[in-house]
């Protein structure tokens, strides 16, 4: 019996692109292109400046309008925080401005209790 050798753990395979004839190759590896510059190096012209300063504008228009919704929601209706104006009178006891509305009527005069109405006018 002959010796037999143990086959290699790995057998060396060459790369198709090397066996290939030289005119395949542009297939398996075509040219670079540049990359287009970045945003910073990138010049606009014009229209693209227009576009931009457009929609800036109206994102501010539409903040604007978003933060007026908000802040209305936040206030009671306008019918009741306008009020009434109303007229003052003095009590003829002590002299207290009170509005008319809170104020008692008796004899021609304004009190502003009824103990001040019993008491009188002073």
């Amino acid at each position: 019996m002959g010796q037999r050798y143990a086959e290699p753990l790995y057998r060396k395979r060459i790369p198709t692109w090397l066996t290939m004839p030289p005119a395949a190759h542009r297939s398996l590896f075509p040219k670079r292109t540049v990359a287009p510059p970045c945003y910073a190096e990138r010049h606009f012209e014009g229209e693209d400046v227009f576009k931009i300063l457009l929609l800036i504008a109206i994102g501010f228009i539409v903040l604007a309008l978003f933060r007026a919704y908000q802040r209305s929601l936040g206030q009671p209706p306008s019918s009741t925080r306008e009020k009434t104006v109303e007229d003052m009178v003095k009590c003829a006891h002590c002299g207290v401005n009170l509005p008319r509305s809170e104020a008692i009527y008796s004899g021609g005069d304004f009190f502003c209790t009824p103990e001040h109405r019993q008491l009188g006018k002073k």
